[in-house]
């Protein structure tokens, strides 16, 4: 089995600082606080914002549709070049989940010969894959053969989507990142599969 514990990346990720909020003084008093003729003003704006977000909702209300796959949706989707792979190459192949910096010991193994084909060599990595509901974003993925002739490692995975408001049955993708042996890829918004080649 190929050893993913020499796993290097140049990539440089930036810090998010958590935004802090000074406290807004009192027009009188000098204390933190919001004077009383402030929040009247307020109240209309806030009744009309209610109005249309419930206005919103009860568009939607009535509206049947099924319920979109976000799993496949938010996924990162795969496929084996069949320039590059031998279906004996990938018969073999197994997708191994780990814990981030752990990669001597996966968490779950899976053999990819329960999910493609020759004919169609495809697969995504999701929520679903291993049989149990949980962030998938939060592991590292190892995908590999055997006999060691070849080896991935997919890490640092983001992904984040959303309800639009102009659809009621639409779920979008808007962000779906990962790295792929070093290198970075940005597939936000896509479901076609990244081709892997030897």
């Amino acid at each position: 089995m190929r050893d993913f514990s020499s796993r290097e990346t140049t990539i440089q990720f930036p810090y998010r600082e958590t935004p802090t909020f000074a406290a807004q003084k009192g027009h009188d008093n000098g204390q933190a606080g919001v004077r009383k003729s402030d929040r009247m003003r307020f109240l209309p704006v806030l009744a009309i914002t209610l109005t249309l977000t419930f206005a919103g909702c009860n568009a939607c209300f009535n509206v049947e549709c099924d319920a979109p796959d976000t799993d496949l949706i938010n996924g990162l989707h795969f496929e084996f070049s069949k320039q590059s792979f031998n279906y004996s190459e990938i018969d073999q192949a197994y997708v191994l989940r780990f814990t981030p910096g752990n990669l001597q010991a996966p968490v779950d193994t899976l053999r990819l010969n329960a999910l493609i084909t020759d004919a169609d060599r495809t697969f995504h990595i999701g929520t679903r894959m291993f049989g149990n509901a949980v962030d998938f974003a939060g592991f590292d993925y190892g995908i590999y053969n055997n006999s060691g002739e070849y080896a991935y490692l997919i890490s640092y995975i983001t992904t984040s989507g959303h309800y639009p408001t102009d659809c009621c049955c639409c779920y979008r993708n808007r962000e779906k990142t990962f790295v792929l042996n070093g290198t970075a890829y940005d597939r936000s918004g896509s479901i076609e599969p990244f081709v892997l080649i030897k």
